[in-house]
């Protein structure tokens, strides 16, 4: 896999022969593009799938231990009410601080209603396979174990909140997972991607090596 020999600006990605347009993403088209992707036999797709049978035996099983009638249910309702008001909002912000982290300045979240999601952008910010998988996962990663660890310190009625908590946001990673899947099933190429907020869209353009001019 060639390699440039530093990550490029928006203007390289634009105006050089090096790199070519591979795809554009409209955001209006976001859940077709994440479930094609995550039909995908990769490490990400496994892994979300298995997330959501560990996680769904997880609740299975301790609403069948520890069910506790009225309690047990308002816990859960209020488990999706977290999930997605502020659980949602600490998602996005995660994924804004992966951005801060490498570098980003330009940030935003947008809702897309139709499209049953949130989205975090950085426009006009390059992003690279390993740089995209970081922003991807942070959330993922992060929420999980605090959900875990959440579990494990309480009980009642903010045990079965936590454990709706677990479950729903662990299901509404999916486009996080179907977007790291595409990078994956192209990790033989040397992808770059930004996002265009004023287009509304996202565009993937690939490093090419150009044959050295003859003297």
């Amino acid at each position: 896999m060639s390699l440039p020999e530093k990550k490029p600006k928006v203007n390289d990605l634009l105006n050089s022969e090096q790199y070519k347009k591979v795809a554009e993403l409209d955001h209006d088209s976001l859940a077709p593009f994440v479930m094609e992707n995550l039909n995908k036999q990769n490490i990400f797709t496994l892994l979300f799938k298995v997330s959501v049978i560990a996680v769904s035996a997880t609740v299975l099983s301790q609403i069948i231990i520890r069910w506790d009638g009225g309690t047990s249910f308002l816990g859960l309702l209020a488990g999706v009410a977290f999930t997605y008001s502020i659980g949602i909002f600490v998602h996005e912000l995660l994924h804004l601080l992966a951005y801060l982290l490498m570098g980003a300045t330009k940030l935003s979240i947008i809702p897309k209603w139709s499209q049953g999601a949130v989205v975090a952008t950085a426009d006009h910010f390059v992003l690279g396979k390993k740089g995209f998988y970081f922003l991807a996962m942070m959330p993922f990663l992060i929420l999980t174990i605090a959900a875990i660890f959440g579990l494990l310190l309480s009980y009642g009625f903010v045990f079965y909140m936590m454990l709706s908590f677990l479950f729903f946001h662990t299901i509404s990673c999916i486009g996080d997972f179907g977007l790291a899947s595409y990078f994956y099933e192209n990790r033989h190429r040397t992808l770059f991607t930004f996002d265009d907020m004023k287009q509304d869209k996202s565009y993937f353009f690939e490093f090419v090596e150009t044959e050295p001019a003859n003297e």
